[in-house]
């Protein structure tokens, strides 16, 4: 199976910055529906599937940054969105390349500061997206391989 480069994903446009304010109910709808779009998906072609669930990952820290978090519903419903998106992304029958760009982004959220009501762990996420050279690298603070000549231990 390859990659849809054309797809467009119904959720992308509600995961803005901001988006939800400072209510929580509406971000727990709209993470639900995101997450029924995305297996859906990942049902009929498991690397677009993939590739939603790390766009979903990657828009669901700045669409969330104002909720208010204080009932933890927010936080717990990004953790269960995340404990159902990690199986999607390792089950998916993509190369070493493919899942090194999907980490190559720049918004990664795995190294990027997050709010304090979501906390995606690390060894949780990158298990299932890293293979284990690549985690090894990432754990230990290393910087990504580069595709140049240099190699580092």
């Amino acid at each position: 199976m390859s990659l849809q480069t054309n797809h467009r994903w119904t959720f992308v446009p509600r995961f803005r910055k901001g988006a939800f304010g400072w209510r929580s109910q509406p971000a727990i709808l709209r993470i639900r529906e995101a997450l029924s779009e995305i297996k859906k998906t990942a049902r009929k072609n498991p690397i677009l599937g993939a590739e939603g669930a790390v766009v979903f990952l990657e828009k669901i820290s700045a669409a969330i940054s104002n909720v208010d978090g204080s009932s933890g519903a927010i936080g717990a419903e990004v953790n269960a969105a995340v404990d159902v998106l990690v199986p999607i992304v390792a089950a998916a029958p993509a190369d070493e390349a493919l899942r090194g760009k999907w980490l190559d982004r720049p918004t990664w959220p795995l190294f990027a500061p997050s709010p304090p009501n979501i906390r995606i762990g690390f060894r949780t996420t990158s298990s299932g997206i890293l293979s284990p050279p690549r985690r090894g690298r990432r754990a230990n603070g290393l910087p990504r391989k580069s595709s140049g000549a240099a190699k580092t231990p």
